[in-house]
């Protein structure tokens, strides 16, 4: 069985569909390669540029991706058979000469590979839509005839390969039939488009024109998401899957011997691991396209350069420095790509795991759990970018994949191919934009589930959990899991108070989780190692929560669990929003689990971050990112915690509040956009609220919270003019000429909308 093993790509493009026809005649010279192995040949890499492309989902047990994007995981180009014709999809009109793509040399034999496999020729005929006209001279590069042949003309015609644009205006439902047919009959087809571009145009995306061709192959293209633009991206030939009963990577084995010239290097290299020749650092890049023996040996030399330098182990006292040395570099970025892209149990152990996320002892026995979970998708209130209210939900499983072993996952036939995901490592947040790495850059790995059985393996370790698409309806579902060992996980009304504190508690995994329905904390396993009353944990975090939601104006019981994530280090900042929230492990993430501490003390960190998951782009004023979440520090402090805002941060101090008001005042001119910053903007909305209280807040918010989209404020005046008018009418006061006051930029509209309320005059501010 061939397993394919390639890196992922995201890039915004054109739309458009290139279908390629297999009748080749009897006497056309036949491909010598006739299997899939043909795509890849020649292989290189390219850039995607400024091309964005959509995601491919791969359904067909016949069906296989072709290219993925720089994360290894969504495709952007696929391929499968329709009755007795091949097709071939592509996610970007960029795959059908538009823009910068085929004028590369990797991506143009790609795009010729495929056209001669869907043809199965050599030079197959090509049959070009006019809106794919762009194609032909590309094809001419390669010495393919082609011409410009219309859906209504194949009969006649009579091409190898047909390519159209899907989304085409000028392609009607007739032709889509034709094309169809055609295909089935033996035809080759090729499809580009840019699915995410052409979404809002379809009321059933399944029955746009690319889906209605693409779904006899086992392919989908899907209506939202989109493939990384930003790495190259790499074309791989497919890799030989591992024998279904080998576990573990064994670095006893002598590995077979190998010429390639990335062997080669990464022997030489681990020889002399101080060398910064350049030549050799480039032909140790080149094993990522390796497989077989080659694969295996190059593994192997791999491994053994790692332990050569160091073996390289990035720590809070020894970090790695990007670009300090390339030869480290060019090891993290392989070891991460490949343990992205390999068949499960193929990577090894990165030696890094055992320091971070942590060792799994050979004698921890290895499980297998019987599982009912939640897979129905709550999500998050809507357009909430700060918390990622739109990201997949993960379900915990109270699980740990040791390094590099195989996760066997079992799951109902219902589920397959719908959008679910194993993934070990629930924290995707890489390290691109920090100067210096305190842990390997990507820890997160997942895989569809495709089938029945998943197997699934982390060179890197990680808590095992299922992941949950977009609109899943399915409710309870029986799952099991096998090879990984225990977790702890506390389950709020699931987990006995004695099970915890004899048993759970103690399970060996390096990481615990501690969880209801209305958040999930993850942390270090020492960190729980002497919790005794874990509900007390999540009884004050539920709190936390609601209160959040309640100055929000919306019920917190039809979302998600929130998740709280602490790690050695995090994606940015001291912690950051989204989902999960994260900070740094240590002293935060053992405050987040003591709930004594918690309760008496506070801590603005975790508010503020929970108070950006609540933001919402429709009311927030300019400059505001880092300070509406900040109105929810002080909220949670005064009516939870029981602390005034004066004690919640020093920059609430009263003077301190009255000399960053003067020094904005003082300023000649007032430069609004460089100075009505964090503090000062605070300043301003705080102003309002001690004098008519948090209610007008709340009712303001909760508007927003149900406006229909019809009503939402179009453009960052829109956005003003509109908080300014909701606020005056919640507080009974014309607040406009305060905040003109503050210099916000505020249209007539306003004062017609307000004439009928009195003017407030604020005695802190001269107006």
């Amino acid at each position: 069985m061939l397993t394919t093993k390639m890196i992922d790509l995201r890039v915004p493009f054109v739309s458009c569909l290139c279908l390629i026809a297999a009748l080749a005649p009897a006497q056309q010279k036949q491909s010598p390669s006739p299997s899939r192995d043909l795509i890849w040949s020649a292989g290189g890499s390219f850039s995607l540029g400024k091309a964005v492309p959509g995601v491919i989902e791969v359904r067909g047990a016949d069906a296989f991706p072709i290219v993925k994007d720089g994360g290894g995981q969504k495709a952007f180009g696929a391929a499968g058979t329709a009755g007795r014709g091949r097709l071939v999809a592509f996610s970007h009109g960029s795959f059908m000469g538009k823009g910068e793509t085929l004028k590369q040399k990797a991506a143009l034999q790609l795009f010729a590979n495929a056209v001669k496999w869907a043809g199965r020729s050599d030079r197959p005929n090509v049959g070009v839509h006019p809106s794919a006209i762009s194609a032909r001279a590309y094809l001419a590069q390669q010495q393919i005839p082609s011409s410009q042949v219309l859906p209504s003309q194949i009969a006649q015609a009579k091409p190898h390969v047909y390519c159209v644009i899907s989304d085409s205006q000028a392609l009607t439902a007739k032709d889509i039939e034709t094309i169809q047919r055609y295909l089935n009959a033996g035809g080759g087809v090729v499809v580009a488009t840019t699915p995410w571009a052409f979404a809002k145009r379809h009321t059933d995306f399944s029955q746009s024109p690319g889906n209605r061709l693409l779904s006899a192959a086992g392919l989908a293209f899907l209506p939202r998401g989109y493939c990384d633009n930003k790495a190259p991206v790499s074309v791989y030939r497919p890799v030989e899957a591992l024998d279904r009963e080998q576990q573990l990577w064994d670095a006893s084995l002598t590995p077979p011997h190998s010429e390639h010239l990335a062997v080669k290097a990464a022997q030489r290299l681990a020889a002399n691991p101080q060398t910064t020749n350049p030549v050799l650092i480039e032909n140790l890049k080149q094993g990522i396209t390796l497989s077989g023996d080659d694969l295996t040996a190059y593994l192997h030399s791999l491994l053994a350069l790692n332990q050569a330098i160091g073996p390289i182990t990035p720590n809070r006292k020894n970090p790695i420095t990007p670009e300090k040395s390339p030869l480290v570099d060019t090891v993290i970025q392989i070891e991460s790509q490949l343990n992205l892209s390999l068949p499960a149990g193929m990577m090894y152990p990165i030696p890094a795991a055992t320091d971070y996320p942590g060792p799994v002892a050979d004698s921890t026995p290895r499980v297998t759990k019987n599982l009912s979970l939640d897979c129905q998708y709550r999500g998050w209130a809507s357009h909430r970018s700060p918390g990622g209210w739109n990201a997949k939900e993960i379900r915990s499983t109270g699980l740990y994949a040791p390094p590099s072993e195989v996760i066997t996952v079992t799951a109902p036939e219902a589920l397959a191919a719908q959008g679910y995901e194993v993934v070990i490592g629930f924290y995707g947040g890489q390290l691109k934009n920090r100067k210096q790495w305190h842990r390997y850059p990507r820890l997160q790995r997942s895989v569809p589930i495709r089938g029945t059985e998943t197997r699934v393996s982390n060179a890197l370790g990680g808590l095992v959990g299922i992941r949950i698409p977009h609109q899943a309806r399915a409710g309870q579902q029986p799952f099991t899991i096998a090879g990984a060992v225990q977790a702890p996980l506390y389950i709020e009304g699931q987990t006995s108070a004695d099970e915890w504190r004899s048993t759970i508690r103690h399970y060996a995994a390096p990481m615990a989780e501690i969880a209801s329905d209305r958040i999930i904390i993850t942390v270090p396993s020492a960190d729980i190692r002497d919790i005794d009353d874990p509900a007390a944990v999540t009884q004050l975090w539920s709190e936390i929560l609601e209160m959040s939601a309640d100055l929000a104006g919306f019920d917190r019981s039809q979302y998600r669990a929130e998740r709280l994530w602490f790690d050695r280090q995090p994606a940015a900042g001291l912690l950051h929003s989204g989902y999960p929230v994260c900070g740094f492990y240590g002293e935060h993430s053992r405050l987040a689990v003591d709930a004594e501490q918690l309760r008496e003390k506070g801590f603005w960190g975790f508010f503020h971050e929970y108070g950006h998951n609540h933001q919402h782009a429709l009311w927030n004023l300019p400059n505001t990112g880092e300070t509406t979440c900040n109105l929810w520090s002080v909220y949670v402090y005064e009516e939870l915690i029981g602390k005034p805002r004066t004690e919640a941060h020093r920059a609430l101090n009263p003077l301190v509040r009255l000399q960053t008001r003067k020094r904005y005042f003082a300023s000649d001119p007032i430069d609004f956009q460089k100075n009505w910053s964090v503090w000062t903007s605070l300043d301003t909305y705080l102003l309002v609220q001690e004098e008519f209280g948090w209610e007008p807040f709340k009712k303001v918010f909760a508007e927003y919270h149900t406006l229909p989209e019809a009503e939402w404020p179009k453009g960052q005046q829109a956005i003003n003019d509109q908080w300014v008018i909701r606020l005056s009418k919640a507080c009974g006061k014309n607040l406009a000429p305060y905040w003109r006051a503050w210099h916000l930029p505020l249209t007539e509209q306003v004062d017609e909308q307000l004439a009928d309320l009195p003017v407030w005059h604020c005695k802190a501010i001269a107006m």
